[in-house]
């Protein structure tokens, strides 16, 4: 899983970052469209308490969500 250590914090801070965050986000929900917003993120995310997750952390756990999509390890319904 890519981790993005360049951000203080692996925060979204500018319009930039937050552009790539929601970016990353469409990308799965694309492969996966028949699934609601909150299902996919359940699905794909696999951590303990989503409130305290950093955004480029999240952004790590999408791409390994969309690879999963994409090696046919993950269901897209």
């Amino acid at each position: 899983m890519k981790m993005y250590y360049h951000c203080l914090y692996k925060r979204a801070r500018t319009p930039e970052q937050k552009q790539n965050v929601l970016d990353n986000l469409l990308k799965l929900w694309l492969k996966v469209p028949d699934q609601r917003l909150g299902q996919m993120i359940a699905n794909y995310y696999f951590g303990c308490d989503f409130f305290f997750v950093e955004d480029y952390d999240f952004i790590g756990y999408l791409e390994h969500g969309l690879k999963e999509v994409k090696d046919g390890k993950k269901e897209t319904k």
